[in-house]
């Protein structure tokens, strides 16, 4: 028997930091977009102080996945051997394990230089993340952007820099920018528009293949 592509309804995709984790839900039977940067931090760089941060931002993942009711998720895997920090290698593999069953794909984070078809700046990524966003009103989907949003402080008092006059970070940009890849690949209509801004015929951008789960 042909196995049936699956069915996105509600697709999270995951853009995974210390920092700051860029998280972007698109709930397609509602025609939103929610995106927001989980900004935990971290009280220190000991072992024990990271597995604090990484507790603390899947549990945060774990509550908008039932808030928003996600039955799909992709996220950014780390770069190979020694070019990623080992402890982010920990972060991605507790998300990785939490929400395996939902998982579609894991990103190499090449991707995005062929999405923007070459070196890019975190804030090449913001303005195509907004340019696509703005887009897509056009197909009456709404997007929970404040007009801006101001410098606050994460959990352990340490201060978070944000983006002025832009409305969205570039954690959530990039998450976003997964996310509506993906959907191009499901053959989703409203999102075929921003086919060619995200340069979807560039080797590797949608033609992966699913994860398979037992």
């Amino acid at each position: 028997m042909e196995k049936k592509e699956k069915q996105i309804k509600v697709l999270a995709s995951i853009d995974p930091s210390f920092t700051s984790t860029g998280l972007a839900i698109v709930d397609l039977n509602n025609k939103t977009i929610y995106t927001r940067p989980i900004q935990i931090g971290c009280p220190d760089k000991s072992f024990f102080g990271m597995q604090q941060s990484i507790t603390l931002i899947v549990y945060e993942l774990e509550q908008e996945m039932k808030k928003h009711d996600v039955d799909s998720l992709v996220h950014e895997e780390p770069f190979p051997g020694q070019m990623f920090s080992p402890a982010l290698y920990g972060l991605d593999s507790a998300i990785f394990q939490t929400f395996q069953t939902m998982i579609l794909h894991t990103y190499h984070p090449t991707i995005l230089r062929k999405i923007h078809g070459g070196k890019y700046t975190k804030t090449d990524s913001k303005n195509l993340a907004l340019k696509v966003l703005s887009l897509l009103t056009d197909y009456k989907y709404f997007n929970n952007l404040p007009e801006n949003k101001k410098d606050k402080k994460d959990m352990f008092g340490n201060k978070l820099t944000r983006i002025g006059e832009y409305a969205i970070t570039s954690d959530e940009s990039e998450a976003f920018l997964y996310a509506v890849t993906t959907l191009i690949k499901y053959g989703v209509d409203d999102f075929k528009c921003a086919s060619e801004m995200l340069n979807t015929n560039a080797k590797g951008v949608i033609d992966w293949q699913p994860l398979i789960h037992a």
